[in-house]
């Protein structure tokens, strides 16, 4: 029975509304025919998706062949189905709050817009200290991220059936291992390529891409693997090159110290006589080649099969060798085994 009451709440209600309408009361819910819950896929590209289950409603965003959508029921020949990740949305500024680094909602029965005016669609409400992402904003408006329980319209022509939502939600925790484990990936690329080339570790790396491309050899992820490893194999040859050469290197340098070692390590015993070395001149039968002459007096004769003496003539030289003494002869004779001048 209609009364003066009712009719005073209702203009009441109508009245909050008018004035402020940001906020309000949840649209009345499309009549569904039936209940369905399924994945489904797109079989057109911009095919609309909009506010209510008719095309006088607002677009809020497309969606193009082979996206997957998950569809919650239907009315008539519309699909209901979960808002589409990447649609914008937009809220007043007023009921917005912050909390510490967190954005969140400030009222309830706080209505989200498909765009930033109240002329535009209300695609759900959210209420007090629900959290928002803030992407952008519009004037007195935020534009945020489409909240999940939030659900659009779609013409069922163009989706046909994909999966169940267990099979799907099975296919897309393969996909986010998938994605982690590429993520993974190309930080150690990143990590290694910032290191030496011999520091780095190349050939660990290369054996976890093929190993992902063997796992995964149809994933959008393959092209860029497949120049991971061609990269990781020439810096691979490289780093074998460069290590061969400093182990080269390495080696000669080891090999020139043990000879300095050997050197240094070696003590000549004292020389057999010190003096210059001169001609012996013409001499019949005579005893050797060359003279030592010291302090301008012949000490001794000299001979030699294995150095060659000629070399040291009148310079000051230390000999080492064998004496010999001949009776025909007033002076010793050495038969030299080694040479070395002064200055040594």
């Amino acid at each position: 029975m209609f009364s003066i009451r009712n009719f005073t709440l209702i203009l009441f209600t109508a009245g909050i509304s008018f004035l402020n309408p940001v906020r309000g009361i949840a649209q009345t819910p499309v009549k569904e025919e039936l209940s369905v819950s399924f994945v489904g896929i797109c079989t057109g590209n911009k095919v609309n998706v909009r506010a209510g289950a008719d095309i006088n409603y607002e677009v809020i965003t497309q969606i193009n062949k082979n996206d997957k959508i998950v569809v919650l029921g239907k009315s008539y020949k519309w699909y209901k189905i979960k808002i589409p990740q990447g649609t914008d949305c937009f809220v007043h500024k007023d009921y917005v709050q912050s909390k510490g680094n967190l954005k969140k909602i400030k009222g309830d029965h706080i209505n989200i817009r498909s765009g930033p005016d109240i002329k535009h669609s209300v695609l759900g409400q959210l209420n007090n200290n629900d959290p928002v992402k803030i992407k952008a904003r519009e004037g007195d408006w935020y534009m945020i991220a489409a909240p999940k329980e939030f659900f659009a319209w779609v013409y069922s022509d163009f989706i046909k059936y994909y999966s169940t939502l267990a099979e799907f939600e099975l296919e897309q925790e393969h996909i986010r291992q998938r994605q982690d484990l590429f993520e993974k990936l190309e930080y150690d690329y990143k990590k290694q390529m910032a290191l030496s080339l011999l520091e780095a570790d190349f050939s660990k790396l290369s054996k976890g891409y093929q190993q992902f491309l063997d796992k995964y050899s149809q994933s959008p992820e393959s092209v860029i693997i497949l120049k991971r490893i061609e990269s990781l194999r020439l810096k691979i040859a490289e780093k074998e090159y460069k290590q061969g050469s400093a182990q080269l290197r390495a080696k000669i340098k080891s090999v020139e110290e043990e000879q300095r070692r050997r050197k240094q390590a070696k003590v000549l015993p004292p020389p057999t006589a010190v003096g210059q070395i001169e001609d012996l001149g013409m001499i019949i039968n005579r005893p050797g080649t060359h003279k030592l002459v010291t302090r301008g007096q012949t000490a001794y004769y000299l001979r030699s099969q294995e150095c060659d003496l000629n070399k040291y003539i009148y310079y000051p030289v230390r000999i080492w060798g064998q004496v010999l003494t001949l009776p025909q002869w007033d002076k010793p004779v050495i038969e030299v085994r080694m040479v070395k001048p002064l200055e040594d």
